[in-house]
């Protein structure tokens, strides 16, 4: 039996039994922590959050506007007259 979860390893956590997708630590997705520039408010700094947004604690709602507009962004992209400066996995 352990030589059988063994080999499904590489597929878990995958619905289609397909193997796992590196994730790239430089897309913007939930959780990323994110600094941009060029908005009226000058940088601003975030993290992608499921619940509400509280910008006074660093946190951007996921069902916001700009995090929809952000999401799979990369530094150094322009967004919504903003630029990416930074992006940190989650």
């Amino acid at each position: 039996m352990c030589s059988t979860l063994t080999a499904l390893l590489p597929h878990a956590g995958t619905k289609s039994g397909a193997p796992a997708v590196e994730l790239d630590d430089k897309v913007i997705r939930l959780g990323s922590k994110v600094r941009i520039q060029n908005l009226p408010e000058g940088k601003l700094a975030f993290r992608l959050v499921k619940n509400s947004s509280n910008l006074d604690d660093g946190e951007l709602s996921i069902s916001s506007l700009l995090c929809h507009a952000l999401l799979d962004a990369r530094e150094g992209d322009e967004v919504k007259e903003a630029r990416v400066l930074s992006v940190t996995a989650p």
